[in-house]
């Protein structure tokens, strides 16, 4: 469901949905320029996550990861809005790891404690918008434990952004190689199974 889609019986795949360029290289770099929480624009410096010239920066997407990983400046702000809504609602818990870093953690069951939090936007060069819900965002660690499930680039001991496969989650997702360019867009999975088939 995530990787490039190739039919048969056409030259190019359909792409539907969301159009941002895509920058071939080692891999496949899309720019992330701004991350929304509910109607909240974090305050992160666009610059910060484009790919540049000299190889830092930009975001891959990578199915065998279930983490997303975006600079730890950027998470920063991420981390403290998320903060100011959910420690009104439950507790937080410390004492999970990822490598070093000390995961964003709560008390609690996500389906059944985590209610209004708001819908997250990761922006993406073109005007292309992604709108990521709680299940998007958060992992159910343990039984009465869940996480944010974004951590920073730099335990990866790089500058690329890596957006994981709970966020790519319910999202229809193409490769245009020859027009480089990334579509996207939200689907359940029986409609992405139908649409797939359709253009078999």
């Amino acid at each position: 469901m995530f990787d490039p889609i190739h039919t048969p019986q056409r030259d190019r795949i359909e792409l539907i949905g969301y159009q941002t360029p895509m920058i071939i290289e080692d891999k496949y770099y899309i720019n992330l320029e701004s991350i929304k929480i509910g109607n909240k624009l974090l305050n992160i410096d666009s610059e910060m996550l484009r790919r540049k010239s000299d190889y830092n920066g930009g975001m891959v997407l990578d199915s065998g990861s279930t983490y997303s990983f975006i600079p730890q400046v950027a998470l920063d702000q991420f981390e403290g809005e998320t903060i100011k809504i959910i420690d009104l609602l439950l507790v937080r818990n410390s004492s999970i790891k990822y490598r070093k870093y000390t995961k964003l953690c709560y008390n609690g069951v996500l389906t059944r404690d985590l209610t209004g939090f708001p819908t997250v936007q990761f922006q993406f060069q073109g005007d292309a918008t992604m709108e990521l819900t709680d299940e998007n965002i958060f992992q159910q660690t343990y039984d009465g434990t869940f996480c944010l499930a974004i951590l920073p680039s730099e335990t990866l001991g790089t500058s690329v952004s890596l957006l994981g496969n709970l966020m790519q989650q319910h999202f229809y997702i193409a490769y245009d190689l020859r027009d480089k360019k990334l579509s996207f867009q939200r689907m359940d999975c029986n409609t992405v199974d139908d649409y797939i088939h359709d253009e078999l």
